[in-house]
């Protein structure tokens, strides 16, 4: 469900919502937080339920009501999906006698092909069952939709080239935050430009918005670490520059610049401008704790630091977890969970302490093997 809190709760959950839920019960069971056999109940109840829900081309659509299970509008999601069908792969491959049939029936109804655009090199951001495919494409390489793009390639459905199709800047003759530096390279016949933005003397390639869970959310399933000088490097020096900015150049005393809800029960996006490439970035002014814990598994010390403010400087924490979000003008804590946000929060934390049990299961997928070892050798910012 969106909210913890059943009274307040909204009636209506995402297939991310659902896929990551999943994740999360697994993970309880490696934590020893409840039995395997809860487990696999809470999960075999929810794979049941999924497989009564009206799918579009093999595809789930992106909200479902809660109670009467009817789709909520006619949005097919790219990203979503990806999501989706990437943890139904991880929960085969955990509990394959008790889900494998399912999970294998459910993802095998879905190719992502009919959702990527060969000829731009990217995946339209979706398909409305209306309206036809979205205008638009997910066609910067940072981005949370990375995660369709692993699980494509992990199917067997794109190549590992695809990698270089995306884009790490907007053209230079795009308006955009600004003109990027960098130079073109060239992986076998795809010549690509090899650019960055700057954030002080931090070389970053940039994403959207500029928020963290573009950054990192797609590190939940893969540890994108291994890249030392290339999409690793790239996420670390992001947070740097999340963390200054916030603490320096606002003078916040926490950090963790995302997409959240807000105090006043909305919802918005949030983070470092600079390293957006849509003019003006996302806005700031919203610090939302799941943002940070993102990065534990990179900069631990720093992200425990910044949990122990956050609770000793705010009434943040409360019996679900830690609330949304803090407007950090007024002070004031948005009560709300959000049940995607909890689960990052959960998800990243159980990979920390678990040495990350789930993204080495995937990377001892042979299929993603070839690209992991292309993205280790890759070289950012030359």
């Amino acid at each position: 469900k969106i909210f913890v809190d059943r009274q307040n709760a909204a009636h209506y959950t995402s297939i991310t919502n659902i896929g990551l839920y999943l994740i999360s019960t697994a993970y309880a069971y490696k934590l020893n937080i409840i039995t395997k056999e809860n487990a696999v109940n809470k999960i075999t109840n929810t794979l049941n339920t999924l497989q009564k829900l009206e799918r579009y081309n093999g595809f789930f659509y992106n909200w479902y009501e809660i109670d009467s299970l009817k789709q909520s509008g006619n949005y097919i999601s790219t990203v979503d999906a990806g999501w989706l069908y990437f943890s139904l792969f991880i929960i085969e491959k955990i509990f394959p006698n008790e889900t494998g049939n399912i999970c294998r029936t459910i993802i095998k109804d879905a190719n992502f092909i009919w959702l990527y655009d060969s000829e731009e090199g990217a995946f339209y951001l979706g398909y409305d069952t209306k309206k036809g495919y979205s205008p638009y494409h997910y066609k910067l390489l940072v981005s949370e939709a990375r995660i369709s793009l692993y699980f494509s390639i992990l199917k067997g459905e794109l190549k590992e080239d695809s990698w270089f199709k995306l884009a790490r800047t907007l053209s230079k003759d795009i308006e955009q935050e600004q003109i990027p530096k960098g130079n073109f390279a060239k992986f076998k016949e795809i010549e690509y430009f090899n650019g960055y933005y700057l954030y002080d003397t931090l070389k970053v390639v940039p994403s959207w918005g500029g928020s963290l869970f573009e950054y990192l959310m797609p590190d939940l399933f893969i540890d994108e670490k291994v890249a030392e000088n290339g999409m690793g490097l790239n996420n670390s020096n992001l947070i740097k520059a999340q963390i200054d900015y916030c603490l320096n150049k606002k003078n916040y005393n926490v950090w963790g610049l995302s997409p959240c809800a807000t105090p006043d029960g909305g919802y918005g996006e949030y983070g470092v401008y600079l390293l957006g490439t849509q003019k003006g970035g996302y806005a700031d002014g919203i610090v939302t704790p799941h943002a940070s814990i993102l990065a534990i598994n990179y900069y631990p010390k720093e992200v425990i630091n910044n949990i122990k403010n956050l609770i000793s400087n705010y009434p943040i924490y409360g019996q679900y977890g830690f609330y949304d979000c803090i407007d950090m003008q007024s002070g004031k804590v948005g009560k709300t969970y959000l049940a995607l946000d909890q689960a990052m929060i959960f998800i990243s934390l159980a990979n920390y302490l678990t040495d990350n049990y789930i993204p080495k299961i995937v990377e001892s997928e042979s299929s993603i093997k070839d690209l992991l070892n292309i993205i280790k050798e890759e070289e950012f910012y030359k």
